[in-house]
């Protein structure tokens, strides 16, 4: 999986490449590289939650873990789907810790498409963070016509190690505010 966070202009601001067992996360402008093994511990320091890539595609693709019952194993953790009936948010739901505490809020402010199979957006939000992140569907998925070298975790050569995602994880890297992926 490689996902692309997309400035208004310009090129990517940071890539993110996971392949199932490890995570790499890419910051073009600076040329650094922050790599994690097993890729969970990248996911939760993105996040805040311990995904996998197929938890990620899940939520991407806008579905919910466990649509028939009210909570159940996700990730390192537990989801637990929003109320359907309250309105706000009408789909969605939160990624818990071991405890029950929310982790990660996860809303999908879009109406789901009519056979579509990915949500349009998807909004991120820790509890008691003012800011939130807003991913926008712009392209894909699909199959790739890039180079396969480009969806490798391994650190590009001209990319030094250091750290990418700052305290807030994805927020910090991507800056405040709404992004494209």
């Amino acid at each position: 999986m490689r996902l692309e966070v997309l400035p208004p202009v310009g090129g990517p601001r940071l890539v993110v490449i996971a392949d199932g067992r490890r995570l790499i996360a890419l910051d073009p402008a600076h040329r650094r590289a922050e790599t994690w093994d097993p890729e969970a511990q990248g996911v939760k320091r993105l996040l805040g939650a311990g995904l996998g890539t197929e938890d990620m595609r899940v939520l991407l693709e806008g579905r919910s873990p466990c649509p028939a019952v009210p909570e159940c194993p996700f990730g390192t953790g537990r989801f637990r789907p929003a109320d359907p009936a309250n309105p706000s948010p009408s789909r969605g739901g939160a990624i818990l810790d071991s405890t029950g505490q929310a982790l990660v809020i996860v809303e999908y402010p879009d109406a789901a498409e009519e056979g579509g199979q990915w949500a349009r957006s998807l909004r991120l939000r820790r509890p008691g963070v003012d800011t939130s992140l807003l991913l926008k569907r712009t392209s894909g998925p699909g199959a790739s016509r890039l180079d396969s070298s480009l969806f490798s975790t391994e650190r590009p050569a001209n990319f030094e190690p250091g750290i990418v995602l700052g305290e807030k994880g994805l927020s910090t890297a991507v800056g405040e505010g709404e992004m494209a992926p």
